[in-house]
């Protein structure tokens, strides 16, 4: 009964996440049109996946949780991550499309079963709701500056986000050669948390969509409703443990999506939105996925096979960001040695598992390039001054105590249990694991705080500290909405109170949707009519580029961008474009630094010499791996340095009066 129960609240989830994708297919449709980048196939295709990582987890688990003697690894959480990584093997062996087409249709028929078992009314519900949260999530989404429907036409005016652009580099350098690179020159092994742009660029080889839509359209599609299901896993998993009751979802998502809005916009807003962080959103996903998993499993003992689940996990959110994944480890390894007693044995195991983890991350994805702070800096008076001035301004100070009061509220809980039960009792409690939630919350946040501080005294980016504390973050909204529920519950035991809220969030996001009020910073980001006001001036503007001899250079370059990266056999193929073609190395006005990466974003196959001299002291988007090459060759010698370096062909690109002129040269035979 319990699992049937369970299987009724995924779902529930599921179905409306799914919505969710809808919507955000429906809503670029409608404001592209006829310009619409993909075809309705692709379309239909990319919510096909995403009904199968949605719905087919949730069959696994009914199906198997109903036989005897079930393992206590099957679960909606593990079953998740092995049908992303299937995809990713899929992607990996180039499977045949049939197959492709098989794993689409099975999740719409799995889609219309579930939808079946809903009433017609809780549906109308549903989708009302579902629709307001995607246009929010829809506004903030694009409304950042990072992503676009017509990315590709935003860079061929030259107005492209650099961060989206270095990431559909890493993503279709790894279709090619199946490691991490830039592509600037050469393919040298980039040492960064690639483990997002992996997952990607198989995926996309199964969709058959290139990176650039692919980040751009099919990542917010696929991923931003899996993570949404992942959340509200957690949270139904966590009031069970802590209140032995599910959630009401519908009450929950009121308070998940309120909450979020104004902690966001309040604190975090000028760093951006974590949607749109690729290999953030991956790596919570697949916390999320996990810490629910550990918690469905109670306060019982740990077997060696579900530690090493879990670690398995942890290296794949440490493959997909570093700060996470750094959480992960502490936060994991208190987990299991606290609910073993921190006996002996695990103990050992645990400091196995880690140090291996620890060897692999230094090794494989933490930068090994250089860097101009010395490795001492961070005990300097001046770098601990400045770090600290950065919480001088107000956004970084409400975020501080935002952070924080999840603390502050455990504490508080803490002192009136003594009040309560006095203080050998409460030890009592904690030995017998009853607080271990609260445990968990602030294990997490010091660890967030401890290894972001110090990651700030280092770089004295701000936004580095907050990369460790978005797991805290999420964290804290998880236990805020599970206490309100349940007061909610008991204070009333009918749906009244639950119907008000639901009326009361209605009004407040009409209010932010349509702007009934003039609060500038929430309008902006939350008015989708502002997207559809950039596609139509994007357009305008792409039309006008033939006005423009430059821009029209370029526009064709891309186009033959494009015909190469649908070459199979284009391994050992590479580009090379002399500095002095300014029409390329100063293409992209709003980020210049963004340039060289427009050639393996587009193409997959990496640049000779590529790397323009402005770009040679720079330490960010992978540079510095390029710094001690300071060549500005010619013709002559990019042949010969691609031929040394293994190439099969090269192509020059160059202009001649004011047309691109396009050479291949094979490269095993002597020329």
């Amino acid at each position: 009964m319990e699992n049937e129960n369970f299987y009724i609240f995924f779902n529930k989830l599921s179905v409306s996440c799914f919505f969710i994708s809808v919507f955000f297919v429906l809503f670029i449709t409608v404001l592209c049109n006829e310009y619409m980048p993909i075809s309705f196939f692709l379309c239909l295709k990319i919510l096909g996946l995403s009904a199968f990582f949605l719905f087919i987890p949730d069959f696994f688990y009914l199906y198997f949780k109903q036989r005897k003697n079930s393992s206590r690894v099957i679960s909606v959480e593990i079953s998740t991550i092995l049908l992303m990584a299937l995809i990713f093997f899929i992607g990996l062996i180039k499977a045949n499309p049939f197959l492709t087409y098989f794993l689409i249709l099975i999740p719409f028929l799995a889609f219309l079963y579930s939808l079946l078992q809903w009433k017609f009314l809780e549906f109308i519900q549903v989708v009302a709701f579902v629709f307001l949260v995607s246009i929010i999530l829809f506004s903030f989404f694009y409304g950042q500056g990072y992503h676009f429907p017509l990315f590709a036409k935003r860079v061929a005016l030259g107005g492209a986000n650099i961060d989206t652009m270095f990431h559909c580099a890493i993503s279709n350098m790894f279709k090619t050669n199946l490691y991490p690179s830039t592509g600037l020159d050469g393919a040298p092994l980039l040492h960064y948390h690639f483990g997002s742009h992996a997952l990607f660029a198989m995926i996309s080889r199964v969709l058959g969509i290139n990176s650039i839509n692919f980040y751009n359209i099919a990542y917010p599609i696929l991923f931003i409703p899996l993570f949404i299901k992942s959340f509200f896993i957690f949270l139904n998993r966590l009031s069970v443990y802590i209140f032995k009751q599910p959630i009401n979802l519908l009450v929950a998502s009121t308070f998940v999506l309120f909450l979020h809005i104004v902690y966001w916009i309040l604190a975090l807003g000028h760093l951006g939105h974590p949607f749109v962080s690729e290999s953030n959103l991956i790596s919570l996903l697949l916390f999320f996925l996990i810490l629910s998993f550990l918690i469905s499993l109670g306060k019982d003992y740990c077997e060696l096979i579900v530690i090493l689940f879990v670690f398995i996990g942890v290296f794949l959110i440490s493959f997909t960001k570093i700060s996470t994944g750094i959480v992960s480890i502490c936060l994991f390894s208190f987990y299991i040695l606290r609910v073993n007693n921190f006996s002996k044995k695990t103990f050992a195991i645990i400091f196995t598992l880690c140090s291996l983890e620890i060897l692999l991350i230094s090794v494989f994805i933490f930068p090994h390039s250089t860097s101009t702070t010395n490795g001492l800096s961070i005990f300097r008076f001046s770098n601990v001054l400045q770090a600290t001035m950065i919480f001088g301004r107000p956004s970084e100070n409400l975020s501080l105590i935002n952070y924080f009061f999840v603390i502050y509220l455990s504490i508080s809980v803490l002192l009136r249990e003594i009040k309560y039960f006095g203080q050998k009792k409460v030890y009592w409690m904690f030995a017998n694991k009853k607080y271990l939630h609260i445990e968990i919350l602030i294990i997490s946040t010091c660890c967030g705080t401890f290894f972001g501080f110090m990651t700030l005294l280092k770089t004295q980016n701000a936004s580095d500290f907050f990369y460790f504390t978005y797991t805290s973050y999420f964290l804290s909204i998880a236990f805020f909405v599970v206490y309100l529920c349940n007061l909610i519950n008991n204070c009333n035991s009918n749906n009244k109170i639950q119907i008000k809220i639901f009326i009361i969030f209605i009004i407040l996001n009409m209010i932010f949707v349509f702007r009934i009020i003039n609060i500038p910073f929430i309008c902006r980001i939350i008015n989708i009519s502002r997207v559809y006001k950039e596609i139509i001036n994007t357009n305008i503007a792409f039309q006008a580029i033939s006005k423009d001899t430059n821009k029209n250079i370029f526009s064709q370059f891309l186009k033959d961008l494009n015909a190469i990266d649908k070459d199979y056999n284009k391994k050992n193929t590479c580009v090379f474009i002399p500095h002095t073609e300014r029409w390329y190395y100063d293409s992209q006005k709003h980020h210049k630094y963004g340039s060289p990466f427009v050639t393996p974003a587009f193409s997959g196959i990496p640049l000779i010499d590529g790397v323009p001299e402005y770009a040679k002291r720079r330490n960010r988007y992978g540079y510095s791996q390029y710094s001690h090459k300071t060549r500005n060759i010619t013709t002559t010698e990019a042949i010969h340095a691609a031929r040394e370096e293994g190439y099969a062909e090269i192509i020059i690109f160059t202009h001649v009066k004011y047309e691109l002129v396009q050479k291949r040269y094979q490269l095993n035979t002597k020329e």
